[in-house]
Protein backbone atom coordinates (compact mmCIF):
# COMPACT_ATOMS: atom_id res chain seq x y z
CA UNK A 1 0.00 0.00 0.00
CA UNK A 2 2.75 2.07 0.46
CA UNK A 3 3.99 1.81 -2.76
CA UNK A 4 0.57 2.53 -4.10
CA UNK A 5 0.36 5.57 -2.28
CA UNK A 6 3.97 6.95 -3.25
CA UNK A 7 3.48 6.07 -6.57
CA UNK A 8 0.19 8.63 -6.63
CA UNK A 9 1.71 11.10 -4.65
CA UNK A 10 4.42 11.53 -7.64
CA UNK A 11 1.62 11.19 -10.48
CA UNK A 12 -0.36 13.59 -8.44
CA UNK A 13 2.52 16.67 -8.26
CA UNK A 14 3.42 15.55 -11.36
CA UNK A 15 0.42 16.69 -12.75
CA UNK A 16 -0.49 19.67 -11.16
CA UNK A 17 2.97 21.42 -11.82
CA UNK A 18 2.26 20.39 -15.79
CA UNK A 19 -1.24 21.51 -15.95
CA UNK A 20 -0.76 24.45 -18.29
CA UNK A 21 -1.70 27.63 -15.95
CA UNK A 22 -2.96 29.72 -18.56
CA UNK A 23 -5.46 27.18 -18.76
CA UNK A 24 -6.08 26.02 -15.18
CA UNK A 25 -6.38 30.01 -14.18
CA UNK A 26 -8.88 30.76 -17.25
CA UNK A 27 -10.73 27.57 -16.36
CA UNK A 28 -11.70 28.98 -12.53
CA UNK A 29 -12.40 32.23 -12.32
CA UNK A 30 -13.97 33.31 -9.15
CA UNK A 31 -14.80 29.54 -9.45
CA UNK A 32 -16.78 29.98 -12.18
CA UNK A 33 -15.40 27.98 -14.92
CA UNK A 34 -15.93 28.82 -18.42
CA UNK A 35 -16.85 26.26 -20.90
CA UNK A 36 -14.04 26.66 -23.67
CA UNK A 37 -11.32 26.31 -20.50
CA UNK A 38 -13.21 23.70 -18.94
CA UNK A 39 -12.92 21.91 -21.82
CA UNK A 40 -8.93 22.38 -22.25
CA UNK A 41 -8.57 21.36 -18.70
CA UNK A 42 -10.40 18.05 -19.40
CA UNK A 43 -8.95 17.46 -22.42
CA UNK A 44 -5.27 17.61 -20.54
CA UNK A 45 -6.65 16.22 -17.40
CA UNK A 46 -7.89 12.95 -20.11
CA UNK A 47 -4.54 12.68 -21.64
CA UNK A 48 -2.78 12.33 -18.40
CA UNK A 49 -5.44 9.26 -17.81
CA UNK A 50 -4.56 7.60 -21.20
CA UNK A 51 -0.52 8.08 -20.57
CA UNK A 52 -1.29 6.99 -16.72
CA UNK A 53 -4.17 3.91 -17.10
CA UNK A 54 -3.87 3.53 -13.18
CA UNK A 55 -5.76 6.44 -12.80
CA UNK A 56 -9.19 6.37 -12.43
CA UNK A 57 -10.31 9.89 -11.63
CA UNK A 58 -8.50 12.87 -12.46
CA UNK A 59 -10.30 15.79 -11.66
CA UNK A 60 -10.16 19.70 -10.38
CA UNK A 61 -11.49 20.75 -7.24
CA UNK A 62 -12.37 23.92 -5.68
CA UNK A 63 -13.87 25.48 -2.42
CA UNK A 64 -17.13 27.25 -2.67
CA UNK A 65 -19.09 28.53 0.04
CA UNK A 66 -17.09 26.47 2.33
CA UNK A 67 -17.94 23.32 0.48
CA UNK A 68 -15.48 21.44 -1.83
CA UNK A 69 -16.72 20.62 -5.69
CA UNK A 70 -15.83 20.16 -8.58
CA UNK A 71 -14.27 21.98 -11.16
CA UNK A 72 -13.21 19.81 -14.33
CA UNK A 73 -13.69 16.23 -14.08
CA UNK A 74 -11.68 14.08 -16.80
CA UNK A 75 -15.31 12.02 -17.55
CA UNK A 76 -16.76 12.47 -20.38
CA UNK A 77 -20.27 14.80 -19.67
CA UNK A 78 -23.06 12.87 -19.61
CA UNK A 79 -21.46 9.96 -18.30
CA UNK A 80 -22.72 7.84 -15.42
CA UNK A 81 -19.01 8.85 -13.59
CA UNK A 82 -19.22 12.42 -14.39
CA UNK A 83 -19.14 15.21 -11.48
CA UNK A 84 -20.63 18.38 -13.11
CA UNK A 85 -19.48 21.34 -12.20
CA UNK A 86 -20.12 22.56 -9.13
CA UNK A 87 -21.26 19.37 -7.64
CA UNK A 88 -20.07 19.35 -4.18
CA UNK A 89 -18.01 16.35 -2.90
CA UNK A 90 -20.12 14.85 -0.14
CA UNK A 91 -17.36 12.74 1.45
CA UNK A 92 -14.53 15.77 1.76
CA UNK A 93 -12.40 14.42 4.12
CA UNK A 94 -10.81 16.80 6.99
CA UNK A 95 -7.37 16.76 5.09
CA UNK A 96 -9.18 17.41 1.52
CA UNK A 97 -11.10 20.65 3.06
CA UNK A 98 -8.24 21.96 4.52
CA UNK A 99 -5.68 21.73 1.55
CA UNK A 100 -7.58 25.12 0.62
CA UNK A 101 -6.31 26.85 3.55
CA UNK A 102 -2.95 25.43 4.05
CA UNK A 103 -1.44 24.36 0.58
CA UNK A 104 -0.38 21.20 1.60
CA UNK A 105 -0.61 18.44 -0.52
CA UNK A 106 -1.73 14.86 0.56
CA UNK A 107 -2.23 11.01 0.07
CA UNK A 108 -4.83 9.45 1.82
CA UNK A 109 -6.91 5.67 1.14
CA UNK A 110 -7.82 3.31 0.99
CA UNK A 111 -11.39 5.47 1.28
CA UNK A 112 -14.19 4.66 0.13
CA UNK A 113 -16.87 6.72 -1.56
CA UNK A 114 -20.02 6.30 -3.90
CA UNK A 115 -17.50 5.38 -6.68
CA UNK A 116 -15.46 2.96 -5.10
CA UNK A 117 -12.18 2.42 -2.63
CA UNK A 118 -9.71 4.39 -3.83
CA UNK A 119 -5.86 5.88 -2.77
CA UNK A 120 -6.35 9.10 -3.51
CA UNK A 121 -3.75 11.85 -4.37
CA UNK A 122 -4.31 15.69 -3.90
CA UNK A 123 -2.03 18.65 -4.67
CA UNK A 124 -2.81 22.19 -4.95
CA UNK A 125 -2.45 24.37 -7.54
CA UNK A 126 -1.23 27.98 -7.20
CA UNK A 127 -2.08 31.26 -9.16
CA UNK A 128 1.88 32.12 -10.28
CA UNK A 129 1.06 35.91 -9.76
CA UNK A 130 -0.91 35.91 -6.40
CA UNK A 131 0.51 32.88 -4.55
CA UNK A 132 -2.52 32.02 -4.40
CA UNK A 133 -4.31 28.16 -4.28
CA UNK A 134 -6.85 28.32 -7.06
CA UNK A 135 -7.47 24.91 -7.48
CA UNK A 136 -6.49 21.05 -5.84
CA UNK A 137 -5.61 18.33 -8.49
CA UNK A 138 -7.08 14.98 -7.56
CA UNK A 139 -6.58 11.54 -8.46
CA UNK A 140 -7.66 8.43 -7.60
CA UNK A 141 -6.30 4.92 -7.96
CA UNK A 142 -8.19 1.38 -7.13
CA UNK A 143 -7.26 0.35 -4.16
Amino acid sequence: MATLKWFGWQLCTGISGNLAPEYAVKAIDNSIVTVKSKERVAKQLRRFKDIHPEIRFIYLMGKINEQVVFLVDAEISGTENYSPTGSEYLDASSKLKNIFQNGIGFVEGPIEDKWGSWVSAHAPIFDESTGNIIAVTGIDIDA
